[in-house]
């Protein structure tokens, strides 16, 4: 599917341009190549996180003080579940225009777990105790159970709920502690189960990798709060291999050297032949509903690619004994 016209950028509106997602998709070199893409400007940061701070619009004047069109960057939007922030974006900036970099899910999961054991702040906490394929494991029969596969079959299906993600995600924790607590210590590291004053123990799950990467529900939720023509979806791996796919949304300069900023930073090492084969078999679903979604794009000029009918790109391929093949 090619790329329609160029998203329609309004650079009087503060960010003019949201990158929700996906965090470990390629953001940070979408960010530094638009930098250098008139007409967009330099903000504080990549990622200031404006529609988590309790004065939204303030924190959008401090972080874009010389005005221009502007990038917020912050790649956990797509995914936030303690608050609903395609509603919130839609609030400070209804004009704006969005880009989401989707990335194949198992390799996003196991970069994601590399990100946090490198982090200085959350790689202290995590210890070597933190094995990613205990992360996994739990998190696979944690969303295998009764309660989970219910909240599943909503975000799956035609209309998923933000309500139905954030009790998905936030369930995760409590049940660890009581399915699971020898483990807790191997999924969020020194601290083990966190028995606050008050509340149920729960498991202090920093982030749930699989969960935040059911794409269909998460992009099915900011297209219900914005027109599908204000969105591209780009595959992260077509966008490595084929940086004028970013371009074609907003023509400019371009400076090549500036690509692959964090591709060396944090490696991945594999999971297991068998847990990595499960684990692309429980995307198998989320996948296809991503590709539906993708094909049947509700907007006069197409913004996906690649072509979500065409193979040779992860969210095209379909299963063969239980390992995911073109």
């Amino acid at each position: 599917m090619a790329l329609g016209a160029p998203l329609a950028l309004n650079a009087s509106q503060t960010p003019s341009l949201f990158i929700p997602g996906i965090d470990k998709g390629g953001t940070s070199e979408a960010y530094l190549a638009l930098l250098d893409a008139a007409p967009f400007v330099e903000g504080a940061t990549k990622e200031p996180g404006c529609l988590y701070q309790r004065d939204v619009a303030g924190c959008y004047r401090r972080s874009f003080p010389g005005g221009g069109a502007s990038v917020d960057a912050t790649p956990n939007y797509a995914w936030a579940y303690l608050v609903d922030a395609a509603s919130l974006a839609r609030a400070a900036a209804p004009k704006a225009v969005s880009i989401f970099f989707l990335r194949r899910p198992a390799k996003r999961i196991r970069s994601l777990h590399n990100y946090w054991r490198a982090d200085a702040r959350i790689g202290a906490r995590l210890g070597a105790a933190v094995d990613a394929h205990a992360r996994v494991r739990v998190e696979l029969d944690y969303l295998k159970t009764p309660a989970s596969a219910r909240l599943l079959g909503t975000l799956l299906g035609p209309a998923p709920t933000h309500a139905a993600y954030a009790a998905l995600c936030r369930g995760l924790g409590p049940w660890i502690a009581a399915e699971r607590p020898a483990s807790c210590a191997a999924v969020t590291g020194p601290g083990s189960v966190d028995r606050g004053a008050g509340t149920s123990p729960s498991c202090p799950v920093h982030v749930p990798f699989l969960a935040t990467t059911l794409y269909y529900a998460l992009l099915k939720n900011w297209l219900a709060h914005y027109d599908a023509d204000d969105v591209a979806v780009l595959e992260s791996e077509s966008y490595w291999r084929d940086p004028q796919l970013l371009l074609r949304l907003f023509p400019g300069r371009f400076d090549r050297r500036r690509l692959h900023a964090n591709e060396a930073a944090y490696r991945t090492p594999p999971l297991s032949p068998a847990l990595e084969a499960e684990l692309e078999a429980f995307f198998e679903a989320p996948n296809a509903a991503l590709r539906g979604l993708l094909a049947a794009w509700p907007s006069e000029h197409a913004r996906v690619a690649p072509d979500p009918n065409a193979p040779g790109t992860w969210w095209r391929e379909v299963p063969h004994r239980g390992v995911i093949k073109p």
